[in-house]
């Protein structure tokens, strides 16, 4: 009829000439477009201004979040989540192990005066059997007495063995005694230690090698250390309680009496 608004399908816009879509449908269609500018514009401008409050919803693991800006699309790498802690560094911190061994060897120290050595030539530790010598050990850590285990180890010669007295085993002790081989802690700073060692007045004479091993409960071996300086083990005629000068002296002397017996034997 004429005078009233004819309803065309929207199937048939654009098929049939003079067709034109309805004023609803170009409303309806306007004001969604307008709704869908203003709501897109207002989200990116929310994305841009706060994006981790716009994330994507994902089942996945991946950390990368998109976050859209008015330029385009770019990924956004989220820190990585923190690693479990393994121990390791509690490990090591527990485990022990010697840094250094200073054996207090220069000719103006301790040992070489005491021993009568600070003549000699050279910068091994030499000193005289049957008398006391100190060291520092510089450790991993500091020493606990209760748990630790320490010793050293002296080898002369090209099969040392104990029985021959070639190899030597100096473990720690609380008080030292005479005419043994000891060692005892008689100062701790932190993680280093001094030790004061006794040798035998009956050691064998010559160059030795030290070893310093140290264990601990979280160890299965012992950890081993060997300086660069070699210990020089020489007679001693100081040794008190001791006169090595005597003994020979009297060794000369029964010796002496051997031959006259022989000879007055022979001249009975």
């Amino acid at each position: 009829m004429p005078g009233d608004r004819s309803t065309v399908s929207g199937s048939v816009v654009g098929r049939f000439h003079g067709v034109a879509p309805t004023t609803v449908q170009i409303t309806n269609q306007k004001e969604a477009e307008s709704n869908s500018k203003k709501q897109g514009g207002c989200r990116r401008w929310f994305q841009k201004m706060c994006p981790c409050c716009c994330r994507r919803q994902s089942s996945s693991y991946d950390i990368t979040d998109t976050v859209i800006t008015d330029d385009g699309v770019k990924p956004t790498t989220l820190p990585e989540p923190p690693q479990p802690h393994t121990g390791d560094n509690e490990l090591e911190e527990l485990m022990l192990s010697v840094r250094s061994v200073d054996l207090l060897s220069s000719k103006t120290g301790q040992n070489r005066l005491e021993h009568h050595t600070n003549l000699y030539h050279g910068n091994e530790l030499i000193i005289r059997r049957g008398q006391t010598f100190q060291m520092e050990l510089d450790l991993s850590r500091p020493f606990n007495s209760n748990t630790d285990k320490l010793h050293l180890e002296l080898k002369t010669g090209p099969v040392p063995m104990v029985s021959k007295g070639t190899h030597i085993i100096i473990k720690l002790v609380e008080e030292l005694e005479d005419n043994s081989w000891e060692a005892k802690i008689v100062k701790q700073n932190g993680n280093r230690i001094k030790l004061s060692v006794n040798s035998h007045h009956k050691a064998v004479i010559g160059q030795y090698k030290l070893t310093v091993m140290v264990k601990c409960p979280k160890q299965e071996v012992a950890v081993t250390h060997d300086p660069s300086k070699d210990v020089v083990m020489l007679f001693n005629p100081w040794c008190e309680g001791k006169d090595e000068w005597s003994v020979m002296r009297q060794q000369k002397v029964e010796r002496r009496r051997e031959e006259v017996d022989r000879e007055t034997k022979v001249a009975l």
